[in-house]
């Protein structure tokens, strides 16, 4: 099975499991990428390179941009596709590989892509492919696990073990620390480069609520103790970022 054929089934099963839901404003993860995408002005075109079922999409769509999403499964994109329909959105929504998307060189103002990088043999490719759509002075934005969080070191190894997507599941992922992502990006020509840890409350894992009846009152103090810890630092994280500039 190719690597594409592969990564395809994995997330199939994932969203088939997952509701559709919008991007949360409150979270601090949240407020770090309003912080890079507001210096772009309304009507801008962002693109969501991995958009899953369409959540970031939706919320850019309703703050006024121009707002594209490009993701492998179709079901997902099918999904994404219906529910803007509903919630009278023009969000763009496209089938396909975010290592050889169809846009044109220099398309899109602010580009993001969520952990999907990872997903994939080599990283690098798809990121390279990010550098050829974004626009020059537009800001490219990238998260993956991060190296130093329970993910990496205990939750993955488990879940591999399990390959249950109920549980959290993802198919074949790597983790990066802030610090390659950004060697990465360097390398493939961004520039004015931004890297750290995206807090979202994650570092100690959030197995905890798959705890039948006690799971969601004992994850409580867990993700307190994680959101501050990744919000005063720079490596212990669940998700690591970087963005750039063209």
């Amino acid at each position: 099975m190719s690597q594409e054929k592969s990564v395809e089934k994995d997330w199939k099963n994932v969203w088939r499991v997952e509701e559709i839901k919008e991007a949360e404003e409150d979270k601090p993860a949240s407020k770090l990428v309003a912080g890079f995408l507001s210096k772009y002005p309304k009507g801008s075109k962002v693109l969501d390179a991995g958009s899953g079922l369409g959540s970031w999409v939706f919320n850019w769509q309703k703050k006024g941009y121009e707002a594209y999403g490009v993701e492998i499964v179709s079901e997902a994109v099918g999904r994404s596709r219906e529910y803007a329909g509903l919630k009278k959105l023009d969000c763009k929504f496209l089938v396909g590989d975010i290592r050889k998307m169809s846009f044109p060189d220099n398309f899109f103002d602010a580009v993001f892509s969520f952990g999907t990088v990872e997903h994939f043999d080599e990283t690098f490719p798809a990121i390279q492919e990010l550098y050829r759509v974004t626009k020059n002075d537009g800001t490219c934005f990238i998260t993956t696990p991060n190296v130093y969080s329970v993910r990496t070191f205990l939750t993955r190894p488990i879940l591999n073990v399990l390959k249950n997507p109920r549980l959290g599941y993802q198919g074949f992922e790597k983790s990066f620390t802030p610090l390659q992502l950004a060697g990465m990006m360097k390398t493939a020509g961004f520039k004015e480069l931004k890297y750290g840890i995206a807090p979202d409350g994650i570092l100690l894992g959030d197995f905890y609520q798959f705890i039948p009846f006690v799971g969601k009152y004992i994850g409580f103090l867990p993700k307190k103790i994680s959101l501050w810890v990744e919000s005063h630092q720079s490596k212990l994280g669940h998700t690591a970022y970087c963005a750039g500039v063209k």
